[in-house]
C-alpha cells in the first residue's frame, strides 16, 4: 500500500514537473529590422550608420525629420531605441509591426490638443523577456508618433531616477 502511494506521488510529481509554465511575456525577443535590445553600439551603427541622417524605415515610413532613431546604452548595450514618425503615417508603421507581431495589444482612447480638438489615440504594447515595445499614434505632439523599445534595466534606472528627483524639494 505504501509503495502504491509512493508510486502515485512520484508520478504526480513527474507530471507536475512537465506542466508547461506560460511565460510572463509575449515574445522572447523583439527585433525591428535587425535592431534588438542588448546589441552593442557597433552592431547598431552597422545597421543604422553612424550619421545623424537616416535611411531607416518601418513599413516604408521614414523617421520624422529624417534623423536616425535615438539610442541609449547601458554598458555599451542598447537599452532604448526611439523611432519618431509623422502621426499620419501611423497605419503604415503599425501594419508592419502587426505583420511580424500579430499578438501586439492595442487600445484606443481620446486625446485633445491645446485647442480642445479630440483625436483618436492608439497605443500598442508588446513585452519580451528583456524589455518592451510601445507604438503610439501620437507622441509628445499631435504631429508625431513613435515606436519605442526599452529594456527592463532602463525602465528600472528611469524609475530610480524619478524617485530620486521626487525627493529633491
Amino acid at each position: 500500500m505504501v509503495l502504491a502511494i509512493l508510486a502515485a506521488a512520484v508520478s504526480c510529481g513527474a507530471y507536475a514537473a512537465k506542466k508547461e509554465v506560460k511565460p510572463s511575456f509575449d515574445v522572447p525577443i523583439i527585433e525591428i529590422k535587425g535592431i534588438r535590445l542588448g546589441m552593442t553600439s557597433d552592431d547598431v551603427y552597422a545597421i543604422l550608420g553612424n550619421t545623424r541622417i537616416s535611411t531607416f524605415t518601418i513599413g516604408e515610413v521614414g523617421s520624422d525629420g529624417g534623423i536616425n532613431p535615438i539610442q541609449n546604452y547601458i554598458d555599451d548595450k542598447l537599452s532604448s531605441f526611439f523611432f519618431s514618425f509623422r502621426s499620419p503615417d501611423f497605419e503604415g508603421v503599425i501594419r508592419a509591426v502587426r505583420s511580424k507581431y500579430p499578438m501586439i495589444r492595442c487600445v484606443t482612447s481620446e486625446v485633445k490638443n491645446r485647442m480642445g480638438a479630440a483625436f483618436s489615440q492608439v497605443e500598442c504594447e508588446l513585452s519580451s523577456k528583456d524589455g518592451s515595445m510601445s507604438v503610439r499614434k501620437y507622441g509628445s505632439t499631435m504631429n508625431t508618433g513613435h515606436l519605442f523599445l526599452i529594456s527592463k534595466e532602463m525602465q528600472e534606472k528611469t524609475r530610480l531616477e524619478a524617485v530620486k528627483k521626487s525627493g529633491d524639494i
